[in-house]
């Protein structure tokens, strides 16, 4: 495969299966060799000169873990990633709108269902990916399951919720939470228990919802939600392809540099595996943390791309540590690897 048709498999992988793994040789003889796996762990495809065996290799050593390892002599970065993640908000009332609002900034897909049609609209929920009106029995009938989705029950009363709640713990989505004051959930949790639901899959249900900070209003209600939601994605070890960056891989005609964090030190904005995309016309996707730091590495890649003969893969270190921290003008004491990788159109 090409180098841009691998990367394009790895977006269509994640489109397709919402997993996936891929690797890639930073140092050594077969530098800027990758592949791509499915959650199988199935080889899908591979580009540059390393063989299958070394591939092999890299799977046997897989740990579920993103991060730099040494094989065969060889450096290699390993990482398992998921598509954009999913929020589903059940119930369209007044809390849901400002949870809408701010989890399309935390860039979630967005989806509210409800069963009255004066809030399941798009009018209501501008903001929202998709509306759904349907009764809460058919829920999930109507909302596609996918494993990286954020479930948040805030209904108009408790049978709604119930009912909601009822038919997500029966599936291992990544989060379920339900809005409630502590004797209402207590309730709910006496019924299910009563329905034969394990004591496992019912405290799985994060309820009361949200993280304690005093919330009140219909907004700092939806903030505790999302900090708690915030809280419980970054625990993963996977990485997240945003959208924005697989759609720039889907368009062809645009060349660019991927830039991707591949190790770090101490503290830093940003976690192994966040990447950013470069356009040669200056069209960015995605972070590598901001400040200082990220305007270096723009500048390397915007270089880069002028070339005639482009530099196709390297690594470099940004320090920000104290040291260095008052030429830079980063306070965050760490170092981050950046690996660049400069992707042409498709060849």
């Amino acid at each position: 495969m090409k180098k841009r048709e691998i990367y394009q498999l790895l977006w269509k992988t994640l489109k397709q299966e919402e997993k996936a793994s891929t690797a890639v040789i930073t140092k050594g003889k077969d530098q800027g060799s990758r592949a791509v796996w499915n959650p199988k762990k199935e080889l899908l495809g591979t580009f540059g000169q390393a063989t299958e065996a070394l591939w092999q290799q890299v799977v046997e050593e897989m740990d579920g873990k993103n991060g730099l390892r040494m094989i065969n002599g060889e450096e290699v970065f390993v990482e398992y990633l998921t598509k954009q993640p999913k929020l589903v908000v059940c119930g369209g009332g007044h809390i849901s709108k400002p949870i809408c609002q701010m989890g399309k900034m935390l860039d979630f897909h967005v989806t509210v269902v409800d069963d009255r049609e004066e809030f399941a609209n798009e009018e209501r929920f501008f903001m929202a990916d998709q509306v759904i009106c349907c009764d809460y029995e058919e829920l999930l009938h109507k909302v596609p399951f996918a494993p990286n989705t954020y479930y948040i029950v805030v209904t108009r009363g408790h049978r709604g919720d119930t009912c909601c709640v009822r038919q997500l713990l029966s599936y291992p989505c990544t989060y379920l939470g339900m809005i409630g004051s502590r004797k209402k959930v207590a309730i709910t949790k006496e019924k299910l228990k009563a329905e034969g639901f394990t004591e496992e899959e019912i405290m799985s249900l994060h309820a009361p919802i949200g993280l304690k900070i005093g919330a009140q209003t219909p907004a700092e209600i939806a903030v505790s939600i999302l900090a708690e939601i915030i809280q419980v994605k970054n625990e993963k070890a996977d990485g997240v392809m945003e959208s924005a960056i697989g759609q720039q891989l889907e368009q062809e005609m645009a060349e660019g540099m991927m830039l991707t964090i591949v190790e770090k030190k101490g503290s830093s904005p940003r976690d192994v595996g966040s990447r950013m995309w470069i356009c040669a016309d200056g069209h960015m996707e995605g972070s590598i943390g901001g400040g200082n730091a990220e305007y270096m590495a723009i500048q390397e890649a915007m270089e880069n791309l002028k070339k005639e003969h482009k530099q196709q893969i390297w690594q470099q270190v940004f320090d920000m540590t104290n040291r260095e921290s008052a030429n830079t003008g980063m306070i965050c004491g760490g170092t981050v690897k950046v690996l660049f990788e400069y992707l042409p159109v498709k060849e």
